[in-house]
């Protein structure tokens, strides 16, 4: 069963994650390492920003880390990956 309402969503999220990663990390904060990684704590707070703001609840984003991972684990472009390091979980 998806986390995501429908398909739509999980588009928009998906396209909205390649927007900050790929096109624009420094307008919202986003620091690539070497490789092109960012700790996924500083995704989430720009896709539960993001989230907040279109729903106007900023009290319950709804986006947890099990998103990204969804959306990595069911993507046939494979466009986002996970490495796991002593600091904690990346995102690329």
């Amino acid at each position: 069963m998806s986390l995501f309402k429908s398909e739509k969503e999980k588009t928009g999220i998906s396209k909205f994650m390649s927007y900050i990663l790929r096109h624009n990390q420094g307008k919202f904060g986003i620091v690539l390492d070497e490789k092109g990684y960012t700790p996924i704590e500083a995704l989430l707070r720009v896709l539960q920003e993001q989230k907040a703001e279109e729903s106007g609840d900023r009290a319950n984003p709804r986006i947890t880390g099990e998103y990204p991972e969804e959306i990595v684990a069911t993507s046939s472009r494979k466009s986002f990956g996970f490495q796991s390091g002593i600091s904690g979980n990346f995102f690329e």
